[in-house]
């Protein structure tokens, strides 16, 4: 299992040892708070800014507002109001190559044929570990 950590990011940085994210900042949506609180602490563990949205159309908006600062969008795909492809295609046509990553409570297999999917925009399934969301990050971002 991939297990949410509900006592927060497994894996601390060393002291001295300086923080992955450098102050980089992330959009993260997702309507459900307990992930949302778990991907924003492990993500400032490791040294990145996070902005929270509560649903796709709460993030297209904090992307407006933020958009000349955000380097990663972090999106759950099932939302309410707009989901998580849908509040990706909109930012695109604000913010062409905008870099995101997919989480989902549903299998990879459920997004089979979604033009995301087909776009190879990298997907977590949920629940997921510290480590796991740390390196899609990174390995996105760079």
């Amino acid at each position: 299992m991939n297990g949410v950590s509900q006592k927060g990011p497994e894996r601390l940085p060393q002291q001295g040892m300086a923080p992955e994210g450098n102050g980089k900042t992330i959009l993260l949506a997702d309507d459900d708070a307990s992930v949302r609180e778990f991907t924003k602490a492990v993500l400032e563990t490791f040294g990145y800014r996070v902005i929270e949205a509560l649903d796709g159309e709460d993030a297209i908006e904090k992307f407006k507002e933020n958009r000349n600062s955000i380097r990663l969008l972090i999106f759950d795909v099932v939302m309410p109001k707009k989901n998580g492809r849908e509040a990706y295609k909109e930012i695109l046509k604000i913010q062409p190559g905008a870099k995101a990553l997919f989480i989902s409570g549903y299998t990879q297999e459920s997004f089979r044929g979604d033009e995301a999917h087909e776009e190879g925009i990298p997907f977590i399934s949920k629940p997921f570990l510290a480590k796991v969301l740390i390196g899609y990050v990174n390995t996105v971002l760079n």
